[in-house]
Order: C-alpha cells, then sequence, then structure tokens
C-alpha cells in the first residue's frame, strides 16, 4: 500500500524584476531535493487556500469591530494562496 506526505510550499515570493523570478521559483527545487530522500516521489505541486484567523489588535486596525469580535463574531480572516507538495513511497 502506497504511502503519501504533503510538505507545505513556499509562503511567497517577493521580487522586484521579473529576471529575480528563477531565484524565488528554485526554492521548489531544493524543498523537492530534500524531501526525495528514503524512497519518496515526488508527485505534483497542488495549490491550497490558507484561512489566517485574525487577532484582535490586526482586526482592529481593519476596522473591526471590538463588540463584534467579543460577541463570537469575530474578524475577517486573511485568505490567501499557498502551496503544497505531494510525495509518494510504494
Amino acid at each position: 500500500m502506497a504511502q503519501y506526505k504533503s510538505v507545505a510550499g513556499p509562503k511567497a515570493f517577493g521580487i522586484k524584476k521579473w529576471e529575480d523570478l528563477q531565484e524565488q521559483v528554485s526554492v521548489y527545487g531544493e524543498i523537492i531535493s530534500r524531501e526525495a530522500v528514503g524512497g519518496w516521489e515526488f508527485v505534483g505541486v497542488y495549490p491550497i487556500q490558507i484561512n489566517k484567523k485574525v487577532g484582535l489588535f490586526a482586526g482592529m486596525m481593519r476596522g473591526g469591530s471590538l463588540t463584534g469580535a467579543l460577541l463570537g463574531g469575530g474578524f475577517d480572516p486573511d485568505i490567501f494562496e499557498s502551496s503544497m507538495l505531494l510525495f509518494k513511497k510504494d
């Protein structure tokens, strides 16, 4: 029976010019090289959506309601895309 493991991809890329993109993307190669040991085979990269809860201070800075947060409504989460790398081992 096959086993699978998933590994978080880079959080975000920050470039000032297009020429810097290759250096940033090479992080994926480093992750694959690091994780593809001991019989693990790289399967692919998949997008995932992250919903990060916002703390009280950050929510207030966005104009959120303290009363709403305290009554259980909370603040809108930060939503962003990330990636996961999937590996398989037979």
